[in-house]
């Protein structure tokens, strides 16, 4: 048994999909995996993002904040 063969198969065992029929088992892989994704997705887009533009944007300000400082008070 190679380590593919092994993977498969403690995937089977853990979910208890030995017992199932073959398209049993591929309809819960595939419920399964969509689910993972979505799960995933959503995380990268509610968290992921925000901390992306949060970092993007201190850093913009860190690098031009002399430029602003100095036309803030050139406006007031």
């Amino acid at each position: 048994m190679n380590w593919v063969q092994r993977k498969v198969h403690l995937y089977n065992v853990t979910f208890g999909l030995f017992m199932l029929d073959w398209w049993e088992r591929c309809s819960f892989s595939i419920l399964y995996f969509t689910f993972s994704y979505i799960d995933f997705d959503s995380f990268r887009f509610l968290f992921l993002r925000s901390y992306l533009k949060m970092s993007f944007f201190n850093h913009v300000s860190y690098l031009y904040r002399d430029f602003v400082e100095t036309e803030i008070h050139k406006l007031f």
